[in-house]
């Protein structure tokens, strides 16, 4: 029996210690998938790694190395080349092979284990299986590296479920190691030897790297001084260079700005800030400059004797760059100085132009004042052509002085331009009493072509004057003509006068345009608001009245004239006219009858034509009668003469018809008679009409003639030819 027991305690055991085992690996193989961020989770290494490809996937992460590409199939042939390769692999490693000449990784990690945890009370580590299993060791090897982790002193040998999941728990929250062990696991009287060893290992390794990071974190921190000083030389190179850089830019700006101020003062302070630069400011930078130069150069050293790569400043900040803009600053200075040599040199020019022009000023306003003065006294209108003479010649020769002036304004006008255009500080004022001095000039100039427009306007209305007195005079004398009251005392006087007068009536007519230019300029004049011609006003309308009452006694004269042609054209013909009846009185009293038929019938039809003739003149002798009544209406004075001729013609036109009817009357008695010749010898009147016949044919007395129409034919013929007919 006791047998058996053995033989069950031992089965037990080793089922406890193939759990633990499988339970460790199972846990160390997770946390290097976990370690190397693998998403592969191991349950059952048995099953999980039957099949090869985790094994190799674990054997890649452990060594680094790249093992064969397995084979992914499912069968069992592929599960055994899988592995084939991963053991293949496992004695390619000396690590993991068999013995080396020193000692086995076991013992070594068990001398390491003693070597750490020797000065520790209660520890005693003689293997790797019970000496673990109150915790205490696991503990100690924590506090022998890192002390400030656990308080050893307060561990208890007898409670090792606390010793061991207190180191547990500060080794995988605090150091990174992984929990492959669980204290019930240990806390055994003999736990399993290599799943402890596997835990420790991983102590071991950690607390070698810890070690080995301390000496290296001392290099390194040996390093990082040194490149933390470079570095700090590098930043400080870099600043430095930035700053001068920077400060040269500002002042090339500063140096190239050309807005200078625009005073002699203000240019001068300029001048001092430009040499304080050149001598104060400046020769620091310069320093600083041969300074950024040292520590590049120091710099470099430093690299050189560390062996490093010499340092190459950014672009932008090497010695060539502070170089090339020392360079532009340089010049960038040398333009200043020339820039500000120029400008003060502009500036003294301007300043004396600025002299002169208030100088110049000075005597052109008072060359203005006194020309105004010398204006204002003089006498622009004159009433008389003495005082017109002496006055065009006053202005002139102010003319005369101040044309020529125009040049000295016009240079003034360009100075004040000049000190304008270049800015000067006192250009506000220049411009203001330049532009009072050309109003001022402009005023007189208006001045004198207002003189000059003033006296020739006195001019010419003194000019209309005289000619408005010549007018005057001339139509006076040719008004005395055309009052005069001489109509003539006979016909040819008439005439005479009337011809005279349309001469003077057309010479009259030739006044007219004169008078209406004398008019029009008369109303030009007075609309100018400077000139008040009353006095030429007054004259004009008084030469105007003079002018239309002569027209008026013209056509008056001209009327009475042609009254008076009228009236003794009206004498004339009525003389005429009594001179033509007369004539034709007398050829109708003197002519003979004839003595035979043929001489009778001759006279007849010379009869008949007087008869025509006659007739055709009554309407002349009519209307001479009418017009003679016509002028004794409009004569009262004539009209008992006009009356008196026109009677006597009526008078005489009537014993013209009396006398040439009679006339008829006895031509056609003689006619009968000559027709009743053979009526004569029948009945024995034939003597008695011959008689009649000789009687008919008597021409009136000597005595009679020129006495009028009072001889008469003998009453027998009369009663005869009124028998007859």
């Amino acid at each position: 029996m006791d047998s058996e027991y053995e033989k069950d305690h031992i089965k037990k055991l080793q089922e406890q210690r193939m759990f633990m085992q499988k339970k460790t690996f199972t846990n160390w193989m997770n946390n290097v998938f976990f370690r190397n961020n693998v998403n592969v989770e191991i349950e059952n290494i048995y099953i999980d790694l039957k099949d090869g490809i985790y094994l190799m996937k674990l054997l890649e992460l452990l060594s680094g190395e790249t093992l064969p590409r397995p084979n992914r199939g499912k069968m069992r042939v592929h599960f055994l080349e899988n592995n084939s390769k991963a053991i293949t692999f496992l004695k390619s490693k000396e690590e993991f092979g068999g013995r080396a000449d020193h000692l086995f990784a076991n013992e070594a990690l068990l001398i390491w284990c003693q070597h750490k945890t020797a000065s520790y009370p209660n520890v005693n580590v003689k293997d790797f299986s019970k000496s673990w299993s109150d915790g205490l060791a696991f503990n100690a090897l924590i506090h022998a590296h890192r002390p400030d982790l656990i308080q050893y002193s307060s561990l208890r040998q007898d409670q090792p479920i606390k010793n061991l999941n207190n180191a547990f728990n500060v080794a995988e929250k605090v150091l990174g190691i992984s929990k492959l062990l669980d204290a019930e696991d240990v806390a055994v009287p003999y736990p399993d030897e290599r799943s402890i060893m596997t835990y420790v290992s991983l102590y071991y390794h950690y607390f070698s790297r810890m070690k080995q990071g301390q000496t290296i974190q001392k290099r390194l921190a040996k390093i990082v001084f040194l490149l933390k000083e470079i570095d700090d030389l590098k930043l400080l190179y870099e600043q430095m260079v930035s700053d001068l850089l920077k400060w040269i830019k500002q002042k090339v700006i500063e140096l190239d700005d050309r807005n200078f101020p625009n005073s002699l003062q203000e240019m001068w302070l300029l001048m001092a800030n430009f040499k304080t630069f050149r001598t104060v400011e400046k020769p620091p930078k310069y320093q600083e400059k041969g300074m950024i130069e040292a520590h590049l150069f120091n710099i470099r050293t430093k690299q050189r004797a560390n062996n490093q790569r010499p340092y190459l400043p950014p672009e932008g900040r090497t010695l060539q760059d502070v170089e090339k803009h020392w360079i532009i600053l340089e010049k960038a200075e040398h333009n200043r100085g020339k820039a500000l040599q120029k400008e003060m040199l502009r500036l003294e020019k301007l300043e004396q132009l600025a002299q002169r022009f208030q100088k110049k000023a000075a005597l052109r306003e008072s060359y203005l004042e006194d020309m105004r003065k010398v204006i204002g006294k003089q006498d622009f209108w004159p009433e008389s052509a003495d005082r017109m003479e002496a006055a065009s010649k006053k202005l002139e020769a102010i003319v005369a002085d101040v044309l020529p002036r125009r040049e000295r304004f016009t240079a003034l006008a360009e100075m004040a331009r000049v000190i304008s255009q270049e800015n000067y500080h006192s250009k506000d004022q220049i411009v203001k009493k330049q532009t009072s001095i050309s109003k001022q000039w402009e005023d007189l100039l208006d001045q004198l072509q207002k003189r000059q427009r003033s006296l020739n306007t006195m001019q010419e209305i003194l000019g209309l004057l005289r000619d408005i007195d010549a007018i005057t005079e001339e139509l006076k004398e040719l008004q005395a003509l055309v009052n005069s009251q001489d109509c003539g005392k006979q016909l040819l006087e008439v005439v005479d006068l009337l011809q005279k007068h349309n001469l003077v009536d057309s010479q009259i007519s030739s006044y007219d345009d004169r008078l209406t230019h004398i008019t029009q300029r008369t109303a030009e004049i007075s609309k100018d608001s400077t000139v008040k011609p009353e006095v030429l006003y007054a004259k004009v309308q008084m030469l105007r009245q003079l002018y239309q009452n002569l027209i008026a006694l013209s056509k008056t004269r001209k009327s009475q004239l042609e009254e008076a042609l009228k009236l003794f054209e009206f004498f004339r013909d009525c003389k005429e006219e009594e001179s033509w009846i007369s004539e034709k009185w007398k050829l109708a009293r003197t002519t003979t009858l004839g003595k035979d038929v043929s001489q009778i019938t001759a006279s007849i039809q010379k009869h008949k034509a007087l008869e025509a003739e006659c007739n055709s003149h009554r309407a002349i002798c009519a209307d001479v009668m009418r017009r003679g009544w016509e002028l004794s209406q409009k004569n009262p004075a004539r009209e008992d003469d006009i009356l008196r001729q026109t009677d006597n013609l009526q008078k005489l036109w009537q014993q013209l018809q009396d006398e040439v009817a009679n006339r008829k009357s006895r031509l056609q008695a003689a006619a009968l008679i000559k027709q009743g010749k053979s009526a004569r010898k029948s009945s024995g009147v034939t003597q008695s009409s011959e008689r009649d016949l000789k009687q008919l044919n008597l021409a009136p007395p000597a005595s009679q003639l020129g006495r009028g129409f009072e001889w008469f034919v003998p009453s027998g013929v009369l009663c005869l030819g009124v028998a007859l007919n």
